[in-house]
């Protein structure tokens, strides 16, 4: 249900939070804090590069109240705007399809039908236009940002949908060092979102959403949002005034978290085939295997789980949409070794 509403641990912490509603509360508040810190110099030189793609950040304030002293006019030859339109008009010009290919004989015919229900898929939801929205905020900040999920509204049996999402709104690993944030342990998303969508989408848990938390702190828009989740009263000092005007806007601040971690399954050789069994069933079934000297092998897999969480309230958990992979996937474009972040040919120019 709460995909419509965002069309929406570290390896070193792994093992030191417990499975419960306060731990997980603790893994997302840790992360969000190791997150802010480490994107804070990104989020400022990104805003500033989509200041020189619109032609409103070449000039300073304190030089265009100099130039208002001595009555000249603030000329502005915007040559970054179209350098960054040359690039995605490329990007446009030079679209590649999904293709399915064959790999065996006798797959042409399935691959044939994938082909074509991809591209009804992505028809339907515009994915070419929104990708290359995503394309252009890594050209220009370096990253970009889509998200895939399910809308049940507009059509009851589902409709797959690829959304571009503002890349101020994402927080991500900061171990992450391969391309797209391929190796990311975990992303989140913070959302301000109408408390009718609260309602709609978790009506026992809205009215819930009494304390703040990290993620709702004012908001500097050069900086992100600044916070020490580590703080036992980080929020007793927060700035009411914002607080309120947020409320009498009908919004709150929803996190949504997505992470993996790694479960133990057992490969069990049954005749020719091989099965999969989770360590529950693995369990209750180990003494008949033994004794009937079947082999199994013990490995360990990925598994992905989201949650939703407004305040200090956890709205919802459950696993991950996409078994294979976050639903939320980035475009990243040239990386800063020395800082680990990523930036565009704006901060080149």
């Amino acid at each position: 249900m709460a995909e419509l509403l965002f069309a929406g641990g570290t390896p070193d912490n792994e093992g030191i939070y417990d499975d419960t509603d306060e731990g997980l509360l603790k893994r997302i508040k840790d992360n969000f804090k190791l997150g802010t810190d480490h994107s804070r110099k990104w989020r400022q030189e990104a805003r500033e590069d989509y200041g020189f793609v619109s032609g409103d950040g070449q000039w300073s304030e304190e030089e265009k109240q100099k130039l208002r002293e001595q009555l000249r006019p603030e000329i502005t030859f915007n040559r970054t705007g179209a350098v960054i339109d040359a690039v995605v008009g490329a990007e446009v010009n030079n679209r590649q399809e999904v293709r399915y290919i064959p790999r065996e004989e006798g797959d042409s015919g399935v691959n044939e039908v994938l082909t074509g229900a991809g591209e009804w898929v992505r028809d339907l939801c515009d994915a070419e236009d929104e990708e290359t929205d995503a394309f252009m905020d890594a050209s220009i900040c370096g990253m970009g940002w889509t998200e895939t999920w399910m809308d049940y509204e507009e059509d009851l049996d589902g409709q797959v949908k690829i959304d571009r999402v503002d890349p101020f709104e994402m927080w991500w690993d900061p171990d992450s060092k391969k391309q797209n944030l391929s190796d990311a342990r975990w992303v989140m998303r913070v959302k301000e979102i109408s408390v009718e969508d609260m309602k709609a989408f978790w009506p026992s848990k809205y009215q819930e959403v009494v304390e703040r938390g990290p993620w709702d702190r004012p908001t500097d828009e050069d900086i992100g949002i600044e916070t020490n989740a580590n703080e036992p009263d980080e929020y007793a000092h927060q700035d009411p005034i914002e607080w309120a005007h947020r409320r009498r806007k009908g919004t709150r601040r929803v996190v949504e978290f997505q992470w993996w971690e790694r479960e133990p399954v057992y490969r069990v050789g049954v005749g020719d085939r091989v099965i999969e069994l989770s360590e529950i069933k693995f369990n209750r079934l180990k003494d008949r295997i033994e004794q009937a000297g079947i082999r199994y092998l013990k490995q360990t897999r990925r598994k992905y789980q989201r949650a939703f969480v407004s305040g200090n309230t956890i709205l919802e958990r459950s696993a991950c949409p996409c078994k294979n992979g976050f639903t939320y996937k980035a475009i990243t474009a040239k990386r800063n070794r020395n800082k680990n972040t990523w930036y565009g040919i704006v901060r080149s120019m």
